[in-house]
């Protein structure tokens, strides 16, 4: 009986090790695809932006619902986050949001009064996501990308908190990468 019950355990492991693996797998033709970053898109909030952001950078995007509450909170747990782990702070990482959809009069003013210090735009149509093809990532809403604008992982930590160390691991092997070129 209890061979079974040590056998059991293990399996049980062994599922769930294999199902907070690297999400990219899940998403095998989009792994390395070259993403195209809209600069026409209008940004919500007056953050320091210029076109500096989308070259030689590593981005972590985060596509939200500009209708969504709780996307905002989700904003405010991305700004927690980056000020807790030192790594994120680099200058190589910048963070943008993606709001679809058409935001609510309230929805703006929780932007504002948030005072949320990473460019937030505003994709009325799902430009953004139709162009790149990434239809496929309805339940994802995070991408990282490499300076090349390569996709380099999916998942959002904030989301999933089981993918929080592959998500940092990412950074960190891409930011080395950066420094050794």
């Amino acid at each position: 009986m209890v061979k079974y019950i040590i056998v059991i355990i293990i399996i049980v492991f062994l599922t769930y090790c294999q199902s907070i693996k690297d999400k990219s797998l899940q998403y095998p033709n989009l792994k390395d695809r070259k993403i195209v970053l809209i600069d026409t898109l209008p940004h919500i909030n007056k953050s320091e932006l210029n076109g500096q952001i989308y070259i030689n950078n590593i981005k972590v995007i985060t596509l939200l619902r500009s209708g969504c509450r709780a996307c905002i909170k989700e904003m405010d747990n991305w700004r927690q986050l980056i000020q807790k782990k030192e790594m994120l702070q680099d200058n190589s990482i910048k963070f943008i949001f993606i709001a679809n959809g058409n935001p609510s009069y309230s929805w703006n003013y929780q932007i504002k009064k948030e005072k949320l210090n990473f460019p937030i735009f505003l994709d009325q149509t799902e430009m953004f996501i139709t162009f790149n093809k990434l239809e496929e990532l309805i339940n994802e809403n995070t991408i990282v990308l490499n300076r090349n604008n390569e996709i380099i992982f999916i998942g959002s930590p904030i989301l999933k908190p089981r993918l929080k160390k592959s998500f940092l691991r990412c950074l960190k092997e891409e930011l080395s990468k950066q420094t050794v070129d």
